[in-house]
Parts: C-alpha cells; structure tokens; sequence
C-alpha cells in the first residue's frame, strides 16, 4: 500500500503527529469491536485494509531519514530569521547609541576646553578645608565665591582666582558624617591648590606629613607682631620651619559665618604652581 493511500484509509492527514495516528487507530479498533458485537453498522467496514495502513504508516515512521537543514520547514527558518534580525536590530541601535553618547561627550568635552581656554588665567587657588563654617547656614558654593570675592576685591589686577571649600567635620557622630569625611580626605588627596586655610587642628594633623611649603622667606619679625605664626618639624626633618599663618578675623572671610573659637591657618603647598601668588595672599591679609 502507498503512504497517501495509507493515510487515506487511517483518515488523517499525512502531516499528523505519531499521538494523532494512534489515537485514529484505537478509534478503528474500537468500531471494529463494536461490529463484531454487534453494537454498531458495518457499513464495508474493512478493518484489514485500515491495519495495512497503519502498519505502512509505521514503517514508514521508523525508517523515515532525520530531518536535514536544507529541509526544515519555510515556519521554522522564518522564525529564525526574525529571531536574528530582531538580535541583531538591537545590537546595532545599542551600538549606535553608545557612539551618539561617545561623540556628545568629546563634542561637550571640547567645548568645555574651548570655554576654559578663554578665562584668564588662575593666578591662585585655595582650598579651604575643615568644619570652621558651620554647613547648616550656607552652601558650598556661596562660601567659595564669597572668598573668591573678597580675594579679587585686594588683588585688583587678578583677573581670576579658584576657591574649593571642602567640609569636613572634626567630631564624627553619624554615618552621615562619615561620609562626609571621607569624601573631603579624598578631595583633599586629589585636588592641587597652591593653597590651605584649614582648622588649627587639622593644619597640626597634617603638617608632620610635609604637604607644606616653608615659609622661611617671609618675614617673621613683620608678621609676628599681628598673627601667631606656626613653626613645625616634619616626619624627614629635625629642623623647625614656618609652616602656616593664622588668619582668623582677617577681610578674607568678610560675610562668612564661623564656629565660635575658630582658628584659621594658611599654609602653601609644597609642589604649588603659584608660590609667589599664594605668598602675596598670605601678606596681604596678614596686614
């Protein structure tokens, strides 16, 4: 019996599924034993030509090649092809919006440049470092243009200064104030002022290190009559130099609130690009 032929006789299509066929032959099997009963019509029933097609059925089954493929179905290679193309549709809007970000940050970068190119140039920076300003009562930035302010406002012919204040609190409570002071040590250790006005205690916590530029060359004798000067060995020196000069209650911090008991230290840093410029500044408000 030929396979269409077999299908024929079982009545399935010939792209039913091996459940499908079984379950069509148990139907035969049972009219068959309900005529033999005689519960049902035979109506030329012909149960031996519906087990001839099985069995072609079967057989054909389970000689049938594995699929190669060069024949899956048109279904399948469909699905996978949108599958694929729907990958790669996302790889390649993924990889051009990397780019767009990519070229946005260099065109922002450049004009960035560009912008910081046509300032004047800064002829001192200072970072003002510890918890001598109380941060419930202003922000950073009011402090830094406050001292930026009142340092242009001595030094006429400076056409730009930076001024970094950086909090961080001497007496840690709260995880808030951990925080708070670790992030200001890593400022501390990143960022390169010529300059430092910090709290009495952290100038004495740091000095030791040799971060500090001395400060020999000025004269003690002019400045010891109107400020404290701060003489101090470092961890590669047995020698005492001058180190930081207390400006407390000086026109610097004209407008700017402080903890009471405050005591105010500026100190040049040792690798500082303008020394001179830093020097004049601790003159001028040491006047």
């Amino acid at each position: 019996m030929k396979l269409n032929q077999a299908y024929k006789w079982l009545g399935i299509s010939e792209d039913a599924t091996e459940q499908e066929i079984e379950y069509q032959f148990e139907k035969w099997i049972k009219k068959h034993n309900a005529i033999i009963n005689g519960q049902a019509n035979n109506d030329e029933f012909d149960m031996e030509s519906i087990t001839r097609a099985y069995e072609t059925i079967k057989r054909h089954q389970q000689y049938k090649p594995e699929p190669t493929k060069g024949s899956e179905s048109i279904k399948k290679k469909l699905s996978h092809f949108f599958y694929y193309y729907k990958l790669h549709s996302i790889a390649v809007l993924l990889f051009l919006l990397i780019l767009f970000w990519g070229i946005q940050a260099v065109i922002d970068h450049q004009e960035n440049q560009k912008k910081l190119a046509s300032l004047p140039r800064i002829h001192v920076e200072v970072m003002f470092f510890g918890s001598f300003i109380p941060s419930s009562l202003t922000t950073e930035k009011d402090v830094e243009t406050t001292l930026e302010e009142n340092i242009l406002e001595r030094f006429p012919s400076w056409k730009r200064v930076n001024a970094i204040y950086s909090y961080s609190p001497l007496k840690v409570t709260t995880q808030s104030d951990i925080g708070i002071q670790q992030k200001s040590a890593v400022q501390l250790a990143t960022e390169k002022p010529d300059m430092y006005i910090m709290d009495l205690k952290y100038f004495e916590a740091y000095v030791s290190s040799g971060m500090f530029y001395p400060l020999d060359k000025i004269s003690s004798v002019s400045l010891a009559e109107k400020r404290k000067l701060h003489f101090s060995q470092t961890q590669t020196t047995d020698t005492e130099h001058l180190y930081g000069v207390e400006l407390t209650d000086t026109s610097l911090f004209t407008g700017i609130p402080f903890q009471e008991n405050t005591k105010l230290i500026a100190a040049i840093r040792k690798d500082a690009k303008n020394v001179n410029q830093a020097l004049d500044l601790i003159m001028e408000f040491s006047d």
